[in-house]
Order: C-alpha cells, then sequence, then structure tokens
C-alpha cells in the first residue's frame, strides 16, 4: 500500500475519535430518554 496518503478525517468532527464519542454520547442519551419514558408511562395493571 502506499504509504504518503493522508488519514481521511471524518466529515463533522476534526478527528474520528470525537465523531465516535458524539455518537456513544448520543446513543447513552437515547438509552436514557426511552427508560425515562418507560419509567414514567409504566401504568401498573
Amino acid at each position: 500500500m502506499n504509504q504518503n496518503l493522508e488519514e481521511e478525517k471524518p466529515p463533522l468532527f476534526s478527528t474520528w475519535r470525537r465523531l465516535y464519542l458524539a455518537v456513544l454520547g448520543y446513543l447513552c442519551v437515547l438509552i436514557f430518554l426511552f427508560y425515562a419514558f418507560t419509567q414514567a408511562y409504566n401504568f401498573p395493571s
């Protein structure tokens, strides 16, 4: 392979690490929101 190729940058963040952390944070927020909605609307039968 050609060693002179630069690593491609992600489209939104300056590094891939920041992009992966943003995606992980987004998923954690979604999981928390789904948990909160489940707890708020879990009516006993």
